[in-house]
């Protein structure tokens, strides 16, 4: 009985998390920030720029405008939060929230002690999954074939 747990217990744990196998496109970028007269985000600005993450287990590296920017962001996931959503936290202490019911992902970064909240969020909107390209390796060095002796 134990056994039979365990092992429908394990692949829901496993659920959820982000799927390392598939890099993230998004075509529009929102930055918002922190109003503490309204007690919301304010929209500073909205523009088309097609980022592109990818995502490793302990990093993950991006490029913004098919390589006018490119970057590696060192990260930790964090777990699930009440809505059910993937956290990670990057070493300089950017929150990224993955909102896939939405399609977005949020950074929350410029964290104010005082206030206890971070005060600027940017949002990558329209996000896709696309499977990673591996190396491409030719088929006659992947398959050499043996000599044949007479």
């Amino acid at each position: 009985m134990i056994r039979q747990l365990f092992f429908i217990i394990i692949p829901l744990l496993s659920l959820g998390q982000l799927d390392y196998n598939n890099y993230i496109m998004s075509n529009y970028t929102e930055e918002l920030e922190w109003n503490n007269e309204t007690n919301q985000f304010d929209i500073k600005d909205q523009m088309f720029s097609r980022v592109e993450i990818f995502p490793e287990k302990s990093y993950y590296t991006y490029k913004v405008n098919y390589g006018e920017i490119e970057q590696r962001v060192v990260w930790e996931y964090f777990g699930k939060d009440d809505l059910d959503m993937d956290v990670y936290f990057s070493q300089s202490g950017e929150k990224i929230i993955f909102n896939y019911d939405d399609k977005e992902i949020w950074f929350f970064y410029d964290y104010n002690k005082q206030h206890n909240k971070h005060t600027r969020l940017k949002v990558l909107s329209n996000i896709k999954f696309r499977i990673k390209k591996s190396e491409y390796i030719p088929q006659t060095i992947r398959y050499k074939p043996q000599s044949i002796s007479k």
